[in-house]
């Protein structure tokens, strides 16, 4: 559709940018100003944007084009108000470093993430909704975005998928209704996650193998699993769970598997259908200052 090459800092304004072979937008090592653009049906992405192309991107429709809405590759652009929809593989695919600042945005029923961040692509995540994606809401491999007062539900696997040492802060979300964990960590991921709700999520609210998460300030409820379960942890640091809201899961409140050292404390563990805390294997929690009552078992 429009190819900006080295150096470009075109200003494009109320474009439809449909149907194009290729990308709808192509930004390499250039910085445009985009706005208020359809960019719809293109053969390949609707933007790509790479080498450097830190693009402003303000209140376009990106929507069913045949790979990604966008794919930010060594580029950082600020991307505000976009709606991302139906696109043939993620929302938006951040690769090598690349650091998108992303607002305001509704990014739904896209056949793959809602968004990606791999290869250290350390993206600002906030105040979108992130809905019905085909895969994860938001999957991060070996990259530690900051994800802020966001809603990720009704995705078709994790709502947030946290592999291969991705620690974000993940704070203030709702995480909801997602066809399998609201969050699962893995592999050394230790996210701090801060005053989330996490609720009705089809199997643990919280899943982690080999990871310590810093959960603090939650809500974790109605899962269909666990709200919280532990396989291993996470290194440097113990896993803490701290001054949550863990009630009436369809599993354990809080289910430990060889976790080592773990940190319990000052929590609400009620009216689960299974144990409160179930403690297993080489598991060695502190647990201090909760009320434990009303769950089915003890």
């Amino acid at each position: 559709g429009v190819h900006n090459l080295t150096g470009s800092n075109a200003t494009m304004l109320d474009n439809a940018l449909n149907q194009n072979g290729q990308n709808g937008v192509h930004n390499v090592a250039s910085n445009p100003t985009i706005g208020s653009c359809l960019v719809q049906k293109n053969g390949a992405n609707g933007f790509r944007n790479e080498n450097h192309s830190d693009a402003t991107i303000v209140d376009c429709d990106i929507s069913n084009n045949a790979q990604n809405g966008m794919h930010n590759s060594l580029s950082s652009p600020t991307a505000s108000a976009l709606i991302l929809t139906g696109n043939g593989a993620n929302g938006v695919l951040n690769d090598n470093q690349s650091n998108a600042i992303i607002l305001d945005g509704k990014i739904k029923g896209n056949a793959l993430d809602g968004i990606e961040n791999s290869g250290n692509s350390n993206a600002t995540i906030g105040s979108s909704l992130i809905d019905a994606n085909g895969a994860h809401g938001i999957h991060n491999l070996a990259s530690d975005p900051t994800i802020v007062v966001s809603v990720i539900s009704n995705n078709a696997a994790n709502g947030i998928y946290n592999d291969g040492n991705s620690s974000p802060p993940i704070v203030g979300c709702k995480i909801d209704s997602n066809g399998n964990h609201g969050i699962r960590n893995k592999g050394n991921s230790n996210p701090a996650i801060v005053s989330c709700g996490i609720v009705n999520n089809k199997f643990h609210g919280v899943f982690n193998e080999l990871s310590s998460p810093q959960i603090q300030g939650s809500v974790i409820a109605f899962n269909l699993q666990d709200g919280i379960n532990f396989i291993g942890s996470g290194t440097p640091l113990p896993p803490v769970v701290r001054s949550n809201s863990i009630a009436s899961n369809l599993g354990d409140g809080i289910d430990l598997t060889d976790t080592g050292l773990l940190v319990i404390n000052d929590n609400t563990i009620a009216l689960n259908a299974v144990i409160g805390v179930n403690i297993k294997g080489a598991s060695a929690p502190q647990v201090t200052h909760n009320w434990i009552v009303a769950n089915t078992v003890t």
